[in-house]
């Protein structure tokens, strides 16, 4: 199954705004110095900016929101604000070699970010942090796997940090629209 493109057909986002193109990915991760996920990359062209239930924002090559721009210079602010949650992640945060990438947020208290390989120049696993419970989880999924099990109840998260992230995306239980695109 395509999870990605079941995101977007669900979305029914006609005109996204902020929608990478190949070319814009390429310039990113020539940038960044690392091949993201197809999926990631796939998902974000095809919704644009936006969010995925109440509260998760991902982050974009072309968002114009620093907090949520894709590119060295947001991320290096990032890391530079959230260097107090290094303990928690047990390793550093990217441009640092081998850091994790910052990828997204959920409210104040969830982080979603993938690790870096540095070796291959690519991203590994994704990994879920949520400040409030001060731990960290991570997951084998793709990201449009991950989100779309999430909504749709497919597996019920085991950890507590991805239940609590579950439960700041879709608070009442009920399943909502899993993407809000921004206008």
């Amino acid at each position: 199954m395509n999870y990605a493109a079941e995101i977007i057909a669900s979305a029914r986002v006609k005109n996204p705004i902020f929608a990478p193109t190949v070319a814009d990915w390429e310039n990113s991760e020539k940038e960044l110095g690392l091949e993201l996920p197809g999926d990631f990359k796939e998902l974000i062209s095809g919704v644009g900016m936006g969010r995925f239930g109440d509260s998760l924002y991902l982050r974009n090559p072309l968002a114009q929101n620093p907090e949520d721009r894709l590119d060295r210079k947001s991320l290096a602010i990032y890391a530079e604000e959230m260097a107090w949650y290094r303990e928690v992640l047990e390793v550093g945060y990217f441009p640092e070699e081998g850091g994790v990438l910052p990828i997204g947020s959920a409210g104040a208290s969830g982080q979603l970010f993938y690790q870096t390989i540095p070796e291959s120049r690519r991203t590994g696993k994704l990994v879920v942090l949520h400040l409030d419970l001060y731990g960290c989880t991570s997951d084998e999924r793709p990201l449009a796997q991950f989100l779309w099990e999430l909504h749709t109840n497919v597996s019920e998260p085991s950890d507590k940090i991805t239940k609590s992230l579950k439960f700041n995306l879709w608070p009442t239980g009920e399943i909502k629209p899993l993407f809000v695109s921004r206008t």
